[in-house]
């Protein structure tokens, strides 16, 4: 009875397996640390910049002389916002890479939802020259919908090399938003960097 009981123990033992459950979780693009990068080599050449915002048709706009920290980072929010490795992206993203893009020299990696789901991100296409380090341009589509509000936003980045540093030639912001018993606004952004 005892050896039963031996082999018995012996045997849950075996069949319990202590290690861990590995994640394969694939290190994708790092937008934020990629935006802040942008806003380093943007601060330290404190650029003038056009901006121009239309709101419902409304329009305004204005040159901005001296550029720095806080106003780069303001206008790249949303894309240090964007973690694409965070865990509530994890198995959610499915990438696309070296397309050739129709319009130009450049490749494009496509990141997209593999499924519907609620989270704000729905596409991402970044454009380089030849490799990842020579990127050129990101586009960004973002959603949002709960039950009081619900919005569509578009981002374009152009970004060039000079002197050997990325650097931004515009930002391109489109949208849409309609909150609970209000019109839909929609709207457009674009700052332009005057070198």
């Amino acid at each position: 009875m005892k050896r039963i009981i031996v082999y018995t123990f012996i045997i849950l033992l075996l069949g319990c397996d202590t290690s861990l459950p590995q994640q394969t979780n694939t290190h994708l693009f790092n937008l934020p640390d990629f935006t802040k990068k942008l806003i380093v080599n943007m601060s330290n050449r404190h650029p003038a910049v056009n901006k121009s915002f239309s709101l419902n048709g409304n329009k305004e706009n204005k040159n901005i002389n001296n550029t720095d920290s806080t106003f780069w980072s303001q206008e790249l929010a949303r894309l240090i916002d964007t973690d694409l490795n965070s865990p509530k992206y994890l198995g959610a993203i499915s990438v696309t890479p070296k397309q050739q893009d129709p319009d130009s020299n450049l490749l494009i990696n496509s990141y997209s939802l593999t499924n519907i789901t609620k989270l704000p991100l729905k596409s991402l296409r970044i454009y380089y020259l030849n490799d990842t380090t020579e990127i050129r341009k990101i586009d960004l589509m973002m959603t949002s919908d709960n039950l009081i509000n619900a919005s569509e936003t578009s981002i374009s980045l152009w970004i060039n090399r000079y002197n050997g540093i990325l650097l931004i030639d515009s930002l391109k912001i489109t949208g849409k938003d309609k909150t609970l018993f209000q019109g839909t606004r929609q709207y457009q952004g674009l700052t332009k960097t005057i070198w």
